[in-house]
């Protein structure tokens, strides 16, 4: 009984330390998780930006000013496109994306768009 005593004893001033370390591995590894996941998901975003260039263009209407689109656009031009149909999205008020269709980028004697192309307002 004397030895079940001791460690009782021993076992109640070691618990919070035991759990600290039990919740600090869960920490740790969650935090080792993350980083690979975000830096997965980048490089997939990378990947879809590389392969979408080309297939869209930014069109800049009626002034002068070098656009700033974020890359995750291609999520949206990727869900815009049509089969069929060239269609736009409309990113600000002087920024719109065209996005030729499907069938067309499709076509052999496709040739890649211009990333750019500005726009006047009297075309």
């Amino acid at each position: 009984m004397i030895k079940f005593d001791c460690f009782k004893k021993l076992t109640m001033k070691k618990l919070p330390l035991i759990l600290m370390l039990l919740l600090s591995v869960g920490t740790i590894n969650s935090y080792a998780q993350e980083p690979y996941s975000t830096e997965h998901e980048n490089q997939e975003l990378r990947d879809k930006w590389s392969k979408a260039k080309g297939t869209f263009q930014v069109q800049v209407i009626g002034v002068r000013l070098k656009p700033q689109i974020h890359i995750s656009i291609v999520y949206e031009i990727e869900r815009a496109r049509k089969k069929e149909t060239d269609t736009y999205i409309e990113y600000s008020e002087n920024i719109r994306i065209y996005i030729p269709s499907r069938s067309k980028i499709n076509q052999k004697d496709f040739e890649p768009l211009e990333y750019i192309t500005y726009v006047n307002l009297n075309e």
